[in-house]
């Protein structure tokens, strides 16, 4: 049976604010900076240690998201949920038993990393369901609150830490985020009605939609899935470039600690939202036109960033940071829309979770990238120039897409 998309509005939108939710506290995963200092002093660990558990992390999170695809597919969002919830809490609390750097490997780095995998592949497939006629809006909604994760749970976990110490913390964090992914499941229908386009709701979702839906073999032959990786690596790889240093390229010309550690977290500002902003406009102007869109802002956040560095301009080096966080947020809606658009919904968990593996070539491009040519020369301002070509290679790669 269909229902017209007004019957099914009201009943959506409380579902897409328990989503953000969702979202938010899964995106704990990018809040392991706050957790570096407390665990060294406790266990004596040094920093080439600990930054290793952040890469373990991501790459159990990219493997989660992958499993989900499968298990949504063969068994349930339901179930693949509860067992996000279980590596989760099973993570955070193993997390805190353990006294080696092998233990905090295998608890926080696998079991948090592939438990929050899961979940984030589980719940953007599942609320996708409910928002067929604006897959961007949806997507982007839900990954603004995975990207505010980092910066509201990091000032959580910090003002914490300093009551119940960070086991305490591991603790408080694995109970909340098992117990929004456990509830979901009895809140949000898995299988919503079928949506009838009005011709006022939303005229390009119903013409835009997949032709077909292409499981995953057949989508890694279409040209558009190798053009548009590529383009998500190259993006990816200079955002992280930047977040990953932004703090000592605000150094480099003289910003203060305390100024740059806020300036730095512009970059986070804005990277999360901007996800809801270029989520909307993959609704309103289609994938070519927001896909260059986003190139070109990075494309001129890196050049801004050149001058700054050059010219040692603070007022310059704030507004690149800006505009590289919001080019760099516009990434993940983007591929969750134009999975679905692509390639269709019906294999959607697996073939987004194939399109997110280009995190783990961008987060050891970018970062190394630019942290290796720092020490080199002694300055950031080499790495952007090399960035500056990543991003019109990204560009390059955004505007052959053509189907």
């Amino acid at each position: 049976m269909e229902s017209t998309l007004p019957a099914v509005r009201v009943k959506r939108w409380p579902y897409l604010i328990y989503g953000f939710f969702m979202m938010l506290f899964l995106g704990l995963i990018y809040a392991w900076s706050v957790f570096i200092t407390p665990l060294e002093t406790t266990f004596g660990w040094v920093r080439s240690q600990t930054s290793l558990i952040f890469t373990i992390s991501m790459s159990s999170f990219c493997i989660g998201g992958i499993a989900a695809g499968f298990l949504i597919k063969k068994a349930s969002f339901r179930k693949t949920l509860y067992l996000s919830a279980l590596f989760i809490l099973s993570g955070f609390i193993g997390a805190t038993r353990i006294h080696t750097l092998t233990g905090i490997y295998l608890t926080y780095g696998v079991l948090c990393g592939f438990g929050v995998g899961l979940g984030y592949n589980a719940t953007l497939g599942l609320f996708a369901r409910w928002y067929p006629d604006k897959p961007g809006f949806c997507s982007g909604s839900l990954l603004m609150g995975f990207g505010f994760g980092g910066l509201l749970l990091s000032n959580l976990a910090t003002y914490l830490m300093g009551i119940v110490s960070w086991q305490g913390t591991f603790i408080i964090f694995g109970i909340i985020s098992a117990f929004l992914l456990s509830i979901s499941t009895h809140i949000i229908e898995e299988n919503p009605p079928k949506f009838e386009f009005s011709a006022s709701a939303n005229r390009s979702a119903a013409a835009d939609q997949a032709v077909v839906d292409l499981e995953a073999k057949e989508m890694i032959r279409q040209p558009s899935f190798w053009l548009y990786s590529s383009f998500t690596m190259f993006m990816g790889a200079s955002g992280l470039a930047v977040i990953g240093n932004a703090v000592p390229i605000a150094q480099e010309i003289g910003m203060p600690i305390a100024l740059a550690t806020t300036v730095a977290g512009l970059v986070s500002v804005t990277n999360g939202a901007s996800r809801i902003l270029f989520g909307s406009a993959f609704d309103l102007i289609g994938k070519r036109k927001t896909i260059l869109i986003d190139a070109c802002i990075a494309v001129i956040a890196v050049s801004i960033l050149i001058a700054a560095i050059s010219l040692t301009s603070i007022p310059l080096l704030i507004a690149g940071f800006i505009l590289i966080g919001l080019a760099y947020g516009g990434v993940p809606p983007t591929s969750a829309s134009f999975v679905n658009r692509m390639y269709g919904p019906k294999n959607f968990p697996v073939n987004f979770s194939i399109v997110n593996l280009n995190i783990i070539p961008a987060s050891l491009l970018g970062p190394a990238l630019a942290g290796t040519m720092q020490v080199a020369s002694g300055s950031y301002l080499s790495a952007f120039y090399v960035l500056l070509v990543l991003c019109l290679l990204g560009g390059t790669a955004g505007y052959l897409i053509k189907k």
